[in-house]
């Protein structure tokens, strides 16, 4: 390794399905003893992370990460955010124990903030900018990477904290891209992280949603082994065709018969798809690596 107080920079993109383009590892000088990146990350995201997933995604489908979608709400079953929290918080050693015992890289990320004053949001159709409007979702985004932090800090393995899935305020869209309240609530999670824990990376996800174009704006963060990570679904009527339609074998069979040819026009998405238009809109992302 060299000094950490050499700034360094990698680009990592894993195969597509771990949704992964990982471009800029920042301000290494914080950080005492990170555990270095794989070279290169194969696998998936899992909604659940038993044993019995990490032993078979690494024995069956030899990936060597996965990425875990903590899910309070959904997950709850009855119980509140807070509590399914609490019981993924509990589970967590012994998975991570597994995915060590198989050397695999785990990376935790944060799906749905637990916090129990969204259901105080009027029902008027604009959750979306209620949520980021709600300065107590930033407490509790940092709370949570506390205690994951409480719980990983001593582990000599590869974890990732991937704070928040594809950031996404439709206000923003067209704007900063990102949230405008994002890099304020992403920094705070980092604080709150690297008050505890210095050894493990941190991944930040610059939106706007599933799209890649957030990092044009966005500024780096401090707080050291920081990964900036963008999602790639486009054109997105093109990847997400289907999702909605397959609930029945006429639905399915109705949709084989449409099915939209590749490389083609998705006017949706702006016109003419094509790999020198996929290597056009990935250029902000070489661009933000590069400066």
């Amino acid at each position: 390794m060299k000094s950490m107080k050499t700034t360094k920079q990698i680009g990592v993109l894993s195969v597509a399905v771990l949704n992964f383009l990982a471009v800029s590892w920042t301000h290494a000088d914080t950080i005492k003893q990170p555990v270095e990146p794989a070279s290169r990350l194969r696998g998936f995201t899992v909604d659940q992370m038993s044993t019995g997933t990490l032993y078979k995604a690494a024995t069956v489908w030899k990936a060597n990460g996965v990425r875990y979608m903590m899910r309070p709400w959904y997950r709850a079953g009855g119980r509140s955010p807070s509590e399914s929290w609490k019981r993924m918080l509990d589970a967590l050693p012994a998975q991570l124990d597994e995915a060590k015992r198989l050397n695999m890289t785990v990376v935790l990320a944060l799906f749905e903030i637990p916090n129990e004053h969204q259901r105080t949001y009027p029902s008027d159709g604009k959750w979306n900018e209620h949520f980021w409007d709600d300065a107590s979702n930033s407490n509790v985004l940092a709370q949570c990477w506390r205690d994951v932090a409480t719980l990983c800090k001593d582990r000599d393995q590869e974890i990732w904290f991937d704070l928040l899935n594809e950031p996404l305020d439709w206000r923003d869209l067209y704007k900063t891209a990102y949230p405008k309240n994002w890099p304020l609530w992403a920094q705070g999670a980092i604080d709150a992280i690297r008050q505890i824990d210095t050894r493990h990376l941190v991944v930040v996800e610059a939106g706007p949603g599933s799209l890649s174009w957030g990092v044009r704006k966005l500024q780096p963060l401090k707080g050291g082994g920081i990964i900036y990570s963008t999602h790639f679904y486009q054109p997105q009527s093109y990847t997400h065709q289907g999702i909605s339609d397959l609930r029945s074998t006429d639905l399915q069979h109705a949709y084989l018969q449409r099915q939209r040819p590749y490389p083609g026009n998705f006017d949706q998405d702006g016109g003419n798809w094509d790999k020198g238009r996929l290597r056009q809109e990935i250029q902000c992302l070489i661009d933000f690596q590069r400066r």
